[in-house]
Formats: structure tokens, C-alpha cells, sequence
């Protein structure tokens, strides 16, 4: 007797229907605008998520959302150092562990940055949407980033929380 997945399997979803190249377009856009901003990309996205993140304080959660192998993170730490953006500390509690603190002039650096992001972004959607539309993507996109963020758990966990996702 043929099992559901094989009397209804998953539609192959073409390249047609991706969204991949869409966020590449979009990845690329805002690479563009932080070049602007005068710091390589992995610092610049490592200055924004130390100002907006306050749980990626060390190097180890900084590199695991970031995608970055450690030996890459350590560099990014030393160039943003150099810069006078951000610090390492010791750990209050364990001496092997260091603690990412931005400078002043790495929260000021990092908020001028976000600023103008927001400003590109909100340029954008008023160009592209009528106001009740912007709010609608903006709702969509949350809900597939969630969906997307589900769907890396390990299984189980990914079909309890998906089933609060399909309305």
C-alpha cells in the first residue's frame, strides 16, 4: 500500500517560483549602501548586530549568527579594535571567555549606519507600495522568515511549531 507522501508528494518547486534570486538582489542592494558607510561587509554587519543584539556579547554567538568561522570573527574583532569601534573585556565569570563591548564610538558609528539603512529601506517601500501594502509585505515576509527559521529546528520540533504557521 503506497504511503501519503508517495500518493501526493511535493510539488518540485521550479526556479521560476524562488524567491533566491530576489534575496540575492536585495542582499546585494544593501551591501551596496553599507559600502557607502566606509567598513567592509563583515564589519559593518558585525557593528550592527553588536548595537542592536545585546545577546551576541561574545565572540562565539557573534560568529554563529554572523555564519562566520571563529578565525574569520577574530579578525572582524580585531579590524573593528583597530577602528576604536569596539573592545574585548574579560568575562565576569569565566577568564577564558571574552565579552564584545562597543566604544562610544562604535554605538554612534553603528546608529548612523542603521539610520541610513532604515531611511534606503523606507525609500524603497514608499516607491514600491501603497501604505497599506508596505505593512502587509512587511507582515508576509515576517511570517515566511519564521516559517524558514522553523524549518531549520530539528524535526519534531519543526512540525510543532509550523502547525501555529498554516491559516
Amino acid at each position: 500500500m503506497p504511503n501519503e507522501r508517495q500518493t501526493n508528494p511535493r510539488p518540485r518547486v521550479t526556479s521560476e517560483a524562488s524567491l533566491l534570486p530576489v534575496w540575492r538582489r536585495i542582499h546585494q542592494a544593501m551591501g551596496q549602501r553599507l559600502s557607502r558607510h566606509g567598513l567592509p561587509l563583515s564589519l559593518a554587519v558585525a557593528l550592527l548586530s553588536l548595537h542592536t543584539r545585546d545577546e551576541v556579547a561574545e565572540p562565539t554567538r557573534l560568529a554563529d549568527l554572523l555564519l562566520l568561522p571563529r578565525q574569520t570573527m577574530t579578525f572582524v574583532l580585531d579590524a573593528l579594535e583597530r577602528r576604536g569601534l569596539a573592545r574585548r573585556r574579560p568575562h565576569p565569570v569565566d577568564r577564558r571567555r571574552k565579552i564584545i563591548a562597543l566604544t562610544a564610538r562604535g554605538h554612534q558609528r553603528a546608529q548612523a549606519i542603521l539610520d541610513d539603512l532604515i531611511a534606503y529601506e523606507t525609500d524603497a517601500a514608499r516607491l514600491t507600495f501603497l501604505p497599506d501594502e508596505a505593512a502587509v509585505f512587511r507582515q508576509t515576509v515576517t511570517r515566511l522568515a519564521d516559517v524558514l527559521e522553523q524549518l531549520n529546528l530539528p524535526a519534531p520540533s519543526a512540525q510543532a511549531a509550523l502547525t501555529g504557521h498554516r491559516t
